[in-house]
């Protein structure tokens, strides 16, 4: 039987095919790309009155599509090979139950959804972090390929630290030493959240690096990335790294990884301890005010915050997410089954908000919670556990093999690599330290932070099926019913990648003739647009918005209104109001108003129009009332607890 399974296993290897590499570079340029271009939520940004003024700003404009594009190819090829010549390779059914479990139950909150342009594409990138973590699983049988995916994750934080410190770099000259940098990240908190993934995996290819170029490579990774995190200024973000090394460094003794390895581990950590050093000036002015804070905040401090400033301000950051969750967890109370919509927290929130407006709950697993529902949520944490268990049980039985009288002349790994465990210990760490970073922080919602994490699960799941034992291993085949799903699956998000790239490359060109003076020009690009992608209401709106310069009313009506039937979001009945009450029509704009004021009660911009409409029709004890209710506002958490 084993020399059945280790002929298997030889066979696997050996039949790695050109487009079996193709795959695996797409994959790669996948995880070096994103956190370049789709360091964003999913959603794409509207357009401004700044064009794109060269190739990575059209890059960045295009990149959450790109990198979902660059996916799906690689997901297409995958199915081609495995039609044309079915491989066996040990499988690991729980994790593919679970994962399409998790994707299915997904699917169907999607009848929740008010927004359904957001359900679609926050589902696509569900597709694209299954794809990419089954992807590298499979793709692992060859170690070379393994070593490339692994590389270009250390890669792609390399190339974003760069960027952060050269960002910092240009702030310090200003005198401006207490910047927090932001990198290619929406903020400094996702930027730390995403290099929690690849800091960790970095440390690990430092220690079991065989080759001195690889050696200097990663040294030089630790340094930029611990640096860039510190640079940060993420509090929640450093202590997730310190307990993710902490368990790197337990994982790595419990498994036997480190026997030989501890010089090399401790040098890789005292430089990472330096870079923490050097770039602690931010975190150092962060942290000032905080430590002559009060334990326990009051509601006086909170309502004087605003006048005073300083000391418990530094409080707000924590208040603010105190009162989001608490909200959030009260929308996912109100939609236990399948929640309100996956991708839908944004347009949802504001009905349970305690707090002002906020476009993700602070905290991943609460947010998957109130848009999947409860069940949801237990179907990704039994995921996340079937595969981190995978990962743990081979440690286990390396430990056992490392700890045998042979265990000195076992087969070695890769040419790059000495002890393969000390990686899977880094991939695990690095899974840890992002999954408490997210109890505060959104940061799986995040394109390129998302695909990092169901790249390293791909990876660690797969490394671990290769340094088991072979009699563990129990090599299928995907069957062909199960490659046909695949195919339409891969071919739906490429198809669906490619609607988001065109709209945004249009839209794109109409911010470019808009900055131009061009409206004609920007007007007939942003219908391109619509046509591209019809679910989208935002590009509607912004049309409309050029109807209003150009005096096209009429035009500007029909594009408000097809933005609601799109999705009839808040912001779309507000912009109707608007449009109404510029043309006199008081009567209809009380009435979007209040369309508006149902879904987003505490929106004050709503509340103050809806007051102006109703006094406009003579509803004076109407307007009375939402004027009070804007001053409630204004002294309860929802105007004294900020962000």
């Amino acid at each position: 039987m084993e020399a059945d399974i280790k002929a298997a296993r030889a066979t696997e290897r050996k039949r790695f095919d050109r487009l079996d590499w193709v795959a695996v570079v797409l994959v790669s340029l996948m995880a070096v790309l994103a956190p370049l271009l789709a360091a964003s939520f999913v959603v794409l940004p509207a357009m401004g009155l700044f064009p794109p003024t060269g190739l990575l700003d059209w890059l960045q404009a295009i990149g959450v599509p790109l990198v979902m594009l660059l996916v799906g190819l690689s997901a297409c090829i995958a199915v081609v090979r495995e039609w044309i010549s079915p491989l066996a390779v040990g499988g690991a059914p729980a994790l593919t139950v679970l994962g399409l479990c998790v994707l299915g139950w997904a699917a169907l909150s999607l009848g929740r959804a008010r927004a359904l342009y957001l359900g679609v594409d926050t589902l696509a990138l569900l597709v694209s972090v299954l794809a990419t973590g089954t992807l590298a699983s499979r793709l692992s049988r060859n170690r070379d390929a393994f070593a490339t995916m692994l590389i270009a994750l250390m890669l792609g934080g390399l190339f974003v630290s760069a960027l952060g410190v050269n960002e910092y770099l240009a702030a310090w000259k200003q005198g401006a030493f207490s910047h927090r940098v932001f990198g290619t990240f929406l903020n400094p908190d996702f930027l730390a959240g995403y290099l929690l993934l690849t800091l960790p995996v970095t440390l690990a290819i430092w220690v079991a690096s065989r080759e001195r170029l690889l050696t200097l490579s990663a040294g030089f990774a630790l340094c930029l990335q611990g640096g860039c995190i510190t640079l940060s200024a993420s509090r929640a973000g450093l202590g997730a790294l310190c307990v993710g090394i902490l368990a790197w460094l337990l994982l790595g003794m419990w498994s036997g990884a480190f026997r030989d390895e501890w010089r090399s581990a401790a040098f890789g950590l005292g430089l990472l301890l330096l870079s923490f050093v050097v770039a602690s000036t931010p975190l150092r002015f962060r942290a000032a005010p905080v430590a002559n804070a009060p334990t326990k905040v009051t509601k006086e401090q909170v309502l004087a915050t605003s006048k005073e400033g300083g000391v418990v301000s530094e409080s707000h950051s924590l208040l603010f997410r105190r009162y989001t969750w608490h909200g959030t967890l009260r929308m996912a109370e109100a939609n236990p089954i399948f929640g309100v919509g996956i991708g839908n927290f944004t347009y949802a929130y504001p009905r349970y908000a305690l707090v002002a407006f906020t476009a993700h709950a602070h905290n991943s697993l609460l947010q998957w919670a109130s848009e999947t529902g409860f069940v949801g949520l237990c179907f990704l944490l039994m995921l996340m556990a079937a595969a981190s268990a995978f990962a743990a049980n081979a440690l286990r039985l390396r430990r056992a093999a490392l700890a045998a009288p042979a265990g000195d002349i076992l087969e070695p790994f890769h040419k790059l690599f000495k002890e393969p465990a000390v990686l899977l210990c880094g991939l695990l760490a690095a899974l840890l330290a992002s999954g408490i970073k997210t109890l505060v922080d959104s940061d799986w919602y995040v394109v390129a932070t998302a695909l990092a994490v169901g790249l390293c699960f791909g990876l660690a799941v797969g490394l671990a099926r290769n340094i088991a034992p072979l009699a563990t291993q129990l090599p299928t085949t995907v069957k062909r019913p199960m490659l046909v799903m695949a195919g339409l699956v891969s071919l739906g998000l490429v198809l669906r990648a490619g609607q988001l790239g065109l709209a945004a490359g249009l839209r794109a060109q109409a911010a470019e003739a808009l900055f131009h003076q061009q409206p004609e020009v920007a007007v007939e690009r942003l219908k391109a647009a619509v046509q591209a992608d019809p679910l989208d209401p935002e590009l509607d709106l912004e049309l409309g918005e050029l109807y209003d310069l150009e005096g096209l009313f009429p035009q500007e009506r029909a594009a408000i209104e097809r933005a609601i039937k799109a999705a009839p979001i808040p912001k779309a009945y507000y912009r109707l109001g608007q449009f109404y009450e510029k043309q006199g029509q008081e009567a209809q704009a009380v009435e979007a108003y209040h369309q508006a004021y149902a879904l987003d009660p505490n929106n004050l911009q709503v509340l103050h129009h809806l007051g102006d409409a109703l006094l406009a029709v003579g509803k004076t004890q109407d307007a009375e009332n939402i004027y009070r209710i804007m001053t409630e506002l204004e002294h309860a958490p929802y105007g004294t607890v900020r962000a």
